[in-house]
C-alpha cells in the first residue's frame, strides 16, 4: 500500500510538473508599459466597472456577450499629457488562458498589442508579426480572423482569441474614454 502511494504521489506531481511547462508569464503589465514607452512615462492602473448601458454598448460594437463588466486599464502620460492607455484581458483560448495587453493611442487606434502571459502550449502562440497587423485599428474596423486578419494555420483558437481581445480593449476604450 506505501508503495501504491508512493507511485501516485510522484506520478500527481510529475502531472503537475508536466502542465505548469506550458504556463508562462512573459511580461508583468507595467514592464510591457516601460518596454513600449520607455521615454520618461507615467502610468496609473483603473479598474473599470461598465454600467449596464456601457456594458450593452460594448457588446453591440464587439457582437461578442460580456462575461464581466470589469476591465483594468493603464493610463499612460509623459508631461501630464495622455500618450496611450492600456487595456489588459485575459480569456480562454483553448481549454487554458492567455493575457494579451493592448496599446492604444488617445485618437482610439492601436498602437500595438502583446501577449503577456499565454497557458497554452507554445506552438499556439502568436508571433509579434501577425500581432502587428493590429497596428491603427479601430473600434469601427473588421476585426475578424479569416475577414481582415489571416488565420493562424495550426493556432485558429488563438488567433481568435488576441482578435477578441484586441476588439473588446477598443470597444471598452471607446465607451470610457473616447470622444
Amino acid at each position: 500500500m506505501k508503495k501504491l502511494t508512493q507511485i501516485l504521489l510522484f506520478s500527481l506531481v510529475s502531472m503537475m510538473a508536466i502542465t505548469s511547462l506550458h504556463a508562462q508569464l512573459f511580461l508583468k503589465p507595467d514592464e510591457a508599459i516601460k518596454l513600449a514607452y520607455p521615454q520618461h512615462t507615467s502610468y496609473k492602473k483603473k479598474a473599470i466597472l461598465l454600467t449596464k448601458s456601457q456594458a450593452l454598448e460594448v457588446q453591440k460594437l464587439t457582437q461578442q456577450k460580456l462575461e464581466s463588466k470589469i476591465f483594468t486599464f493603464y493610463i499612460i502620460k509623459k508631461d501630464k499629457n495622455v500618450i496611450a492607455y492600456a487595456g489588459l484581458f485575459t480569456n480562454k483560448v483553448r481549454s487554458k488562458t492567455g493575457t494579451y495587453i493592448t496599446f492604444i493611442t488617445p485618437q482610439g487606434k492601436i498602437s500595438s498589442i502583446e501577449v503577456i502571459a499565454f497557458n497554452e502550449p507554445p506552438e499556439y502562440i502568436q508571433k509579434e508579426r501577425w500581432l502587428d497587423l493590429f497596428i491603427d485599428k479601430t473600434v469601427e474596423d473588421n476585426i475578424k480572423v479569416k475577414e481582415s486578419i489571416p488565420n493562424l494555420s495550426g493556432a485558429t483558437l488563438s488567433a481568435f482569441s488576441a482578435a477578441n481581445s484586441a476588439k473588446l480593449m477598443l470597444a471598452v476604450w471607446k465607451v470610457k474614454y473616447g470622444k
